[in-house]
């Protein structure tokens, strides 16, 4: 889970640098930060990996999360990418949702999501083996 938390904070963090922008719908930058889960948080990732229907989403069309379609339960990367078209969150080893809290009005700081005030461009959080959602055991900010 730690490794995929990594690779997730990296790949926001990779993409803010290259676009200076969040991995977000067209809409979210600038407006207030947001924790991304579920059918949100699938739309990001597959900005991350390139699948987004909304090309000038990633314009360079850079992969930013190479995935394993395992990772998903599935054998090919188009059943992959057609889960997360279809709305189904990235999971962490546990079947719980990644949580991806971003700062989208760009003031180096998350707002109080439910964790607190995080002084952070980005943060990434699995509840763990025990699905504890008020204070995630693996996590990064």
């Amino acid at each position: 889970a730690m490794g995929q938390i990594r690779d997730l904070d990296g790949a926001v963090k990779s993409y803010f640098k290259e676009y200076g922008r969040m991995p977000v719908p067209a809409g979210d930058n600038g407006k207030a930060d947001k924790l991304y889960t579920g059918a949100d948080q699938a739309k990001v990732i597959e900005i991350l990996i390139n699948n987004s229907l909304d090309v000038a989403a990633n314009p360079r069309q850079i992969v930013f999360l190479d995935l394993d379609p395992a990772s998903f339960g599935v054998k090919t990367l188009t059943e992959m990418q057609n889960l997360l078209r279809a709305g189904n969150a990235y999971k962490d080893p546990w079947l719980g949702e990644y949580g991806i809290l971003m700062d989208l009005n760009f003031d180096d700081k998350i707002a109080d999501l439910g964790y607190g005030e995080i002084r952070a461009k980005v943060g990434v959080y699995s509840g763990g083996e025990d699905k504890n959602t008020t204070a995630p055991p693996y996590k990064t900010w």
